[in-house]
């Protein structure tokens, strides 16, 4: 490869949620009991009408509970990457800082490349 472009993804150092997550009333969320998963995910990311539904929510649950344990419990291993890094997120992107896509840096073999940027 000649590079890695991570969007919206904090650095891999960073990946404890409990430490590094931008939610800090409920940093973990993939063993909540239902209700309680619903109230947080509806709080971090607003009510989608799309998940209105109850048979929806019974639909789609397990698939995003998956998805948050993996981002939970990643065990990531600190390697330095031999190529350019660009680590962007939306400008209104408030679940990732600045300062979790700077951390990239840190993995990138050669400083000069990389780039950080927020886009509209």
């Amino acid at each position: 490869p000649v590079g890695l472009v991570v969007s919206g993804a904090r650095a891999p150092q960073l990946a404890d949620p409990e430490q590094h997550d931008a939610d800090r009333v409920q940093p973990r969320m993939a063993d909540l009991p239902s209700r309680a998963f619903w109230a947080h995910f509806e709080r971090r990311y607003g009510a989608n009408p799309d998940l209105a539904l109850d048979v929806v929510k019974e639909h789609v649950e397990p698939l995003l509970k998956a998805d948050f344990r993996l981002f939970e419990t990643y065990a990531p291993r600190l390697v330095s990457l031999p190529y350019a890094v660009v680590a962007c997120a939306a400008a209104g992107d408030d679940r990732v800082l600045d300062s979790q896509l700077e951390a990239w840096r840190e993995r990138c073999g050669c400083e000069s490349e990389f780039e950080r940027r927020r886009f509209d």
